[in-house]
């Protein structure tokens, strides 16, 4: 077949640079997925040259190609994005590519495509390390994006144990926002509340230098769900009554809270004014 062709003509030109050889896990020199007579995707592996390349032949003509260190079409993601989906719910076919770059906590990258009325890509989206599921959801047209928030990775603690609070976006029509009404969730009750506090504030991950980030994990659920004004008794009851600094705790997680991508819209969904931010953030080193 013609489309078959031209694929290989691309890889053979590749070839040229290095020796193709099977890909890690046993994938295939080349993967393609047909979307119809006229349009396939093609994702070639190469580990000498520790890249994979993208292409998409379109009525037998290259339209489209990327390289990248590991790239993966949704159709292989945990939860199946097949290649012609409607993910963006403007009723046209669509196609997601994962970008991995390997390296210690990064980063994934979403690329979003289009296959009509021509073929083009819409979105760039970089998760960092949090990576993202896409999923349909009730009263949703098209798929709800699943990710996290990084903006306290590393703060006050080490990499692992550093929140990263769930966010739910959906397609806008030009990129993937923030969807407050998907984030919304019943407050706990005061007395779970009041005991995760208690356990918070006697732990033993509190020493002369460190916290327990099960303080401000649970913190961030708390506003990140539309309960800011919990979040603040929670601090109240789980910060240990025998260490000073609270206020100083507060101001720099507000900073930092402050710094997130989406920090306009949760401050929306908590009725909080966003530019309600401390004055001075620049000793944002935490508590």
């Amino acid at each position: 077949m013609s489309y078959l062709r031209a694929l290989a003509c691309v890889v053979a030109v590749i070839a040229l640079f290095a020796a193709p050889a099977t890909a890690q896990d046993d994938r295939p020199l080349l993967e393609t997925w047909t979307l119809d007579d006229d349009t396939t995707v093609g994702i070639a592996h190469f580990d000498d040259l520790r890249m994979d390349v993208m292409m998409v032949i379109d009525k037998d003509e290259l339209v489209w190609s990327q390289g990248g260190y590991v790239l993966e079409m949704g159709d292989d993601f945990n939860i199946p994005v097949k290649t012609g989906t409607d993910i963006t719910g403007n009723g046209v076919p669509n196609m997601i590519l994962l970008s991995f770059s390997g390296g210690a906590h990064c980063c994934s990258t979403y690329y979003l495509f289009a296959f009509e009325p021509y073929f083009r890509q819409v979105a760039v989206i970089d998760t960092q390390d949090s990576g993202a599921r896409f999923v349909p959801h009730s009263g949703v047209t098209g798929l709800v994006m699943i990710t996290g928030d990084n903006t306290f990775a590393y703060w006050n603690t080490y990499y692992a144990a550093s929140p990263a609070p769930e966010v739910k976006l959906v397609w806008d029509g030009t990129a993937y926002t923030f969807e407050a009404h998907l984030m919304a969730a019943p407050a706990p009750s005061a007395d779970t509340l009041k005991q995760q506090a208690a356990t918070v504030a006697v732990s033993d991950q509190w020493t002369d230098t460190d916290m327990d980030p099960d303080l401000w994990r649970e913190m961030l659920d708390l506003i990140y769900s539309g309960h800011a004004d919990l979040a603040w008794t929670f601090l109240d009851d789980g910060w240990p009554t025998d260490r000073a600094s609270k206020d100083t705790f507060k101001t720099n997680f507000r900073c930092q809270l402050a710094q997130s991508p989406y920090w306009d819209a949760i401050a929306a969904m908590n009725g909080i004014n966003p530019d309600d931010v401390p004055a001075d953030c620049s000793g944002n080193t935490g508590g």
